[in-house]
């Protein structure tokens, strides 16, 4: 079984970066730093599992997540987390939800760090709509 622990990060906002986002590293890009961990288990194909952490208005978040292995370096996301509506709108912003979920689909590319027989660790980038996210994921097997 391959479990795969994402940490994260740091997200630019490509559709709006002017908005008052929280934890804000750069505001004329909209990077701000972001705070979340993912576990997802499964296979090198296909994995599942959930993401907790915090949104860029720094309310907590909880979601489902799903991976699927497009080559050895790419992956396809597919999943959603929480919105906090109010604390989008106390901000000024209109949050990206559907049915009160922020979808979360697109790709991310893994940059291998290191790598050996039993643990790979690599510097990953999702590409998703109007963010682009940069993190750290350790994937490892287990019995």
């Amino acid at each position: 079984m391959l479990f795969e622990l994402f940490l994260g990060g740091i997200t630019h906002h490509t559709i709006a970066p002017q908005l008052n986002y929280c934890n804000v590293i750069n505001k004329s890009t909209g990077t701000i730093k972001h705070r979340y961990g993912a576990l997802l288990v499964g296979n090198e194909d296909f994995k599942i599992g959930g993401i907790i952490g915090q949104d860029s208005v720094c309310a907590p978040i909880r979601g489902l997540l799903s991976s699927t292995k497009l080559s050895d370096n790419l992956q396809f996301m597919l999943g959603g987390y929480n919105v906090n509506t109010k604390q989008f709108l106390d901000r000024g912003i209109q949050p990206v939800k559907m049915y009160g979920i922020t979808p979360l689909i697109g790709l991310v590319y893994k940059m291998p760090i290191y790598e050996n027989e039993n643990i790979r660790t690599s510097f990953d980038t999702l590409i998703s709509f109007g963010i682009i996210s940069h993190g750290i994921s350790v994937r490892f097997w287990g019995g």
